[in-house]
């Protein structure tokens, strides 16, 4: 895909994708807490023909961790995140007595 994104570009490679690689799938953009563009298609179960769409629940399993961790060093690299800082100077609301990441 060249040039900018725009809801239908990406709309339009998701279908294809859809189309030919996947049964299904789920896409959000987020920006400082606001929905710029949501999207599913395809189907959730494909034997009973269930479509997908943006209330369907899918499991992350092992991904979620592998995520994470990456996200975690990347913030560390751009000095967002330190490995000895207390959780709570990221998410003060949360109470949390528990090992820093350092230790993990």
């Amino acid at each position: 895909m060249n040039g900018p994104f725009t809801k239908d570009s990406v709309k339009k490679v998701l279908d294809r994708y859809v189309e030919s690689e996947v049964p299904g799938l789920q896409y959000i953009v987020v920006n400082a807490g606001e929905t710029l563009f949501e999207y599913a298609a395809g189907r959730t179960d494909i034997r009973n023909r269930k479509a997908m769409t943006l209330d369907t629940t899918l499991m992350a399993y092992s991904m979620a961790k592998t995520f994470s961790s990456v996200a975690i060093l990347q913030f560390i690299d751009h000095g967002k995140l330190g490995l000895d800082n207390e959780i709570d100077r990221y998410l003060p609301d949360i109470p949390y007595d528990g090992p820093h990441i350092n230790p993990l």
